[in-house]
């Protein structure tokens, strides 16, 4: 059987142990295994003068 698994994780120990059991599932399964995570982009800032920016994001913790 194929598929896909999809698992959110947050960085907690719990989600390490669901994606942990995921990836367990998934090799079963002979799935392919997606594991995602969300950040609030709204901390996205750009600063900059000229021609001189500078993108300032929380993105990299996710």
């Amino acid at each position: 059987m194929s598929g896909t698994v999809v698992v959110g994780v947050d960085g907690s120990g719990t989600a390490r142990k669901a994606a942990e059991t995921a990836r367990d599932l998934a090799a079963a399964l002979g799935a392919t295994l997606h594991v995602v995570t969300a950040f609030d982009s709204d901390r996205t800032e750009r600063f900059g003068s000229g021609s001189n920016q500078w993108l300032v994001s929380d993105a990299d913790k996710a």
